[in-house]
């Protein structure tokens, strides 16, 4: 075979000679941005490229697997995942619009040094420090850091969330002087954790699609995969350079712990005993142990690092290696980055003090809801419509043990192109392109085995009752995903006309 033609089109991309620590990346940059398809790439190995080189050739295969991987996880991993976050987004919508949100501070710190403080079990090492930085760093904690910050006498300026699920308030419970701290949370936490928080709040959208219809997009930042990563991303957000990691370990220490000791739910999580775990290279030590669930944090450092104009450090005194770091005990960095006072949290709280509510915002979202709820029925309708069209069809072929009769080959024929014109229709509605992350992981597989929908049969006719099969599924799977986000839609439209009274 004349593979010229193929190896010209500028389509095709070579990594060529690329290091294993910068596989990621480079793999990140080759099949950007047609993410969506990569959990369908099938791998052919060359059998000469395995004997002279398998090992490289698996970290090629894994570096896909991981890019594939982030990319869903940063999205979901189901639809009714994201749905919870449309949902809890709704249900905080007064305290939303009551409080200041990301776009109010837009680099209100540019050029200032952070400090990120996550509850990696190295943080004991040289949290002593961190109180001479109060008056000049901006110090960004993780939930899970704060407590064991008090116990040393540090009020960081801000505190972040990633979480939705209940219970995450008591990270802070029982914590005195949190109108020192502001809390940078999530848009989509749960009601109980925003309720439990007794100081300033400053809210932080994921950017879901639908936040540009709803012009939310300047309270939207790139969140990350941990409450850790979301700090990184506000202290960014904030304009803050060089930022500075401490307790980031990512990494089991030499006793096997995953968390610092005054951790609330202690310095061993069982959690983790069931990760598989494997080797990376360390701040401090030439390798450490890390597991999935931390090395896709690491690989979120990395790829938001590329390309950054800013200045990552490294001081976490242990863990794993962030490529793109520089790596520096905290005490030289404090004495390089961090000599010139410039009161961080009299300016941050002084500035939210001076916010004011926008009286259009709330209007502006409940018009758009009424777009919304609008194009959903109509979604409806059509999933509904193509359920009883198709559903007696599909009984017919289960039913037909491998012998396809004429009249239900008629009925499949002539009920094709309505099924086509019905799929192009929802496929390029404007309500999958606003509620994108919610809809993709359903409707891309079903598109992607449309596709290849006779190579699976060797008559034409099979494959056409096989793609019967196919749209009756995916018209009931998108027709209840539409019926669960109208009821979401409603409850939103429902609290937001209760503010106008």
């Amino acid at each position: 075979s004349d593979f010229a033609g193929m190896f010209a089109n500028p389509l095709v991309k070579f990594l060529v000679g690329c290091p294993e620590q910068d596989l990621y990346i480079e793999v990140h940059h080759a099949v950007n941005p047609h993410l969506v398809g990569l959990k369908e790439v099938k791998f052919l190995p060359w059998p000469a490229s395995m004997t002279l080189a398998g090992d490289y050739y698996r970290q090629v295969v894994k570096a896909f697997k991981d890019v594939a991987n982030i990319y869903i996880a940063e999205r979901g991993n189901d639809p009714y995942d994201t749905l919870v976050g449309y949902e809890q987004f709704f249900t905080n919508i007064r305290e939303y619009l009551e409080n200041p949100a990301a776009g109010y501070v837009k680099d209100l710190f540019k050029g200032r040094p952070a400090i990120v403080v996550a509850t990696g079990p190295s943080l004991r090492k040289n949290i002593h420090l961190l109180k001479e930085a109060e008056n000049s760093a901006v110090i960004v904690s993780a939930d899970a850091s704060l407590r064991i910050l008090h116990e040393h006498g540090i009020h960081p300026h801000l505190v972040t969330t990633i979480e939705r699920t209940p219970g995450f308030d008591k990270q802070f419970r029982d914590l005195d002087d949190l109108d020192m701290t502001v809390f940078a949370t999530i848009s989509f936490a749960h009601p109980t954790t925003l309720s439990g928080y007794r100081g300033p709040l400053l809210f932080f959208n994921r950017i879901y699609n639908f936040m540009d219809k709803l012009s939310l997009l300047d309270d939207s930042i790139q969140l990350g995969l941990s409450t850790a990563n979301m700090a990184y991303e506000v202290a960014r957000h904030l304009g803050c350079s060089p930022i500075i990691l401490v307790g980031n370990d990512l990494a089991f220490d030499s006793a096997g712990n995953t968390h610092a000791q005054g951790f609330l739910y202690g310095q061993k999580q069982p959690i983790f005993e069931d990760f598989d775990r494997f080797a990376v290279p360390g701040n401090v030590d030439d390798w450490v142990t890390t597991c999935e669930g931390w090395f896709n944090c690491i690989k979120q450092y990395e790829k938001r690092v590329d390309g950054w104009d800013g200045t990552l450090i490294n001081a976490t005194a242990g863990g794993a290696r962030i490529r793109g770091s520089v790596v520096m005990p905290l005490k030289d960095v404090l004495q390089a980055y961090c000599g010139e006072a410039f009161y961080p949290r009299e300016k941050l709280l002084g500035h939210l003090a001076a916010w004011r509510k926008d009286p259009a915002k709330g209007a502006h979202i409940l018009t758009q809801l009424d777009d919304f709820l609008a194009l959903t029925e109509q979604f409806i309708g059509i999933s509904r419509k193509m359920c009883l069209l198709l559903d007696a069809m599909t009984r017919d072929i289960e039913q037909s043990k491998g012998i396809l009769s004429r009249s239900l080959l008629l009925e499949i024929e002539k009920a094709l192109p309505h099924v086509n014109d019905a799929l192009d229709g929802l496929t390029d509605s404007p309500l999958t392109s606003y509620f994108g992350e919610y809809f993709f992981t359903e409707i891309v597989p079903y598109l992607m085995e449309w596709q290849v929908a006779h190579s699976r049969f060797q008559g034409e006719r099979w494959s056409d009752a096989y793609r019967i099969k196919l749209a009756e599924n995916f018209f009931g799977a998108t027709g209840q995903l539409c019926v669960s986000l109208r009821d979401v839609l409603l409850d939103g439209q429902r609290r937001l006309k209760a503010l106008e009274h």
